[in-house]
């Protein structure tokens, strides 16, 4: 089905593919689509729904916001207002519990928001943006990757007895470290390995953006003829 689907979708406008999704998640979420069988877990299905519409936003919006939150009057006003909104919303959620579907879809839309004003504040900020940078530009293979190494990390806790929310505050960024750490060295070892086409998609799925020399190469000649 994805094999099907993904080259039908990248080639579609943006708002449409993420109409797709949304529908798609109210359907499963309203109960009236399902699946049954025993290939994909249900959880999985769910969680896929939930966080396509941000990666596609991504996908087809990014420059377009960032463009948005160069200014920094605009990128403050997002992170004010965002931030907000969301404790808002989460908030609504915790005292109404039935609201809790359609709330907390909502405050997901309004994190995406505050956290690319964050990103795009963190990014004004010398060293700490050097930092974050150097992250961003290895983010496929931590993407790929952190699951790994957090997966691992639990299991280590778990074994230790370590568990709890006293320790979880000082143990959820450990363990980012160390999966960030981890997913590069990953990397770097399998491209030693000269294994890179691990990290590389299927041509048919790769997106791939047309640059504006590309768009139409006969245009300047046409408008030469007609001058």
């Amino acid at each position: 089905m994805v094999w099907v689907l993904a080259p039908l979708l990248i080639r579609l406008n943006g708002l449409a593919v993420i109409a797709v999704f949304l529908v798609l998640a109210g359907l499963w979420h309203g109960g009236l689509l399902r699946y049954e069988g025993a290939l994909i877990y249900p959880k999985d299905i769910r969680a896929i729904l939930n966080n396509a519409p941000f990666y596609m936003a991504g996908l087809y919006f990014a420059p377009a916001v960032i463009a948005h939150l160069a200014d920094r009057r605009r990128a403050r006003l997002v992170l004010a207002g965002a931030g907000t909104v969301f404790a808002g919303l989460v908030l609504g959620a915790a005292m109404m519990p039935a609201t809790d579907e359609i709330l907390g879809k909502a405050a997901r839309f309004v994190g995406v928001a505050f956290g690319a004003a964050l990103a795009a504040e963190i990014a004004r900020m010398g060293p700490l943006s050097r930092a974050f940078r150097a992250i961003g530009s290895r983010s496929l293979e931590i993407f790929l990757g952190h699951q790994l190494f957090i997966a691992g990390a639990g299991l280590m806790i778990v074994a230790l007895g370590w568990p709890g929310v006293a320790t979880g505050i000082v143990l959820t960024p450990t363990i980012a470290l160390f999966a960030v750490a981890g997913s590069i060295l990953l990397k770097d070892a399998i491209s030693a390995a000269r294994m890179d086409f691990i990290y590389a998609p299927p041509r048919s799925l790769a997106h791939r953006p047309t640059r504006p020399s590309e768009r139409s190469p006969a245009r300047p000649q046409v408008r030469a003829a007609q001058g």
